[in-house]
């Protein structure tokens, strides 16, 4: 089952995990802006269709939610940028993951680092449609692109991931697959 993926990250791939994170942390108050904004807007059509007066309070609401969904945006892109500038960063290095049955190995040659990571104390392991994201502790984390996979070691990756750490395998992906 051994598998090895020799690869770069890319500044996209990069942009997909800061995003996914951003959602996770932020994921009920995001809702609840959804909800506010969607209220704002049934207020606004309700005082269209009947003419009534505007209360302010709504539009205040909804431009602070606005207000504080763009800072959230500007500052993951501000972190992409500092990532992108940063001489450390893997972004456009090589990188090797080599997955065995009991093992994640990271080569990074441009550091001359390996590091080993027992699979079953993996932190979490994320699937999105494009990569995964392995955290062998949660402030560390590894991009896996999945163009650096074939399709059949895509999908060993997520039975190999759900039967290991099932609790700690978070993937839409695999579970909508299944019930196919």
């Amino acid at each position: 089952m051994p598998i090895r993926a020799e690869y770069e990250v890319n500044a996209g791939d990069c942009r997909k995990a800061l995003y996914f994170g951003l959602r996770k942390r932020y994921r009920n108050a995001l809702r609840l802006m959804l909800v506010a904004l969607s209220a704002v807007l049934v207020y606004l059509a309700t005082v269209l269709i009947l003419k009534t007066e505007i209360m302010p309070l709504f539009f205040i609401a909804a431009g602070a939610f606005l207000l504080w969904g763009l800072m959230l945006v500007i500052g993951t892109e501000v972190r992409l940028f500092r990532i992108k500038k940063d001489p450390d960063s893997m972004l456009g290095k090589k990188m090797i993951l080599t997955i065995d049955g009991k093992n994640l190995t990271a080569e990074i040659p441009h550091k001359k680092a390996n590091v080993v990571s027992p699979v079953r104390d993996l932190a979490y392991v994320f699937e999105l449609k494009d990569l995964f994201m392995l955290y062998p502790n949660p402030q560390e984390t590894y991009i896996l692109p999945k163009r650096a996979l074939q399709e059949a070691e895509v999908s060993a990756l997520q039975t190999f991931f759900h039967d290991t750490i099932p609790d700690r395998f978070l993937s839409p992906l695999y579970y909508n697959k299944k019930k196919r």
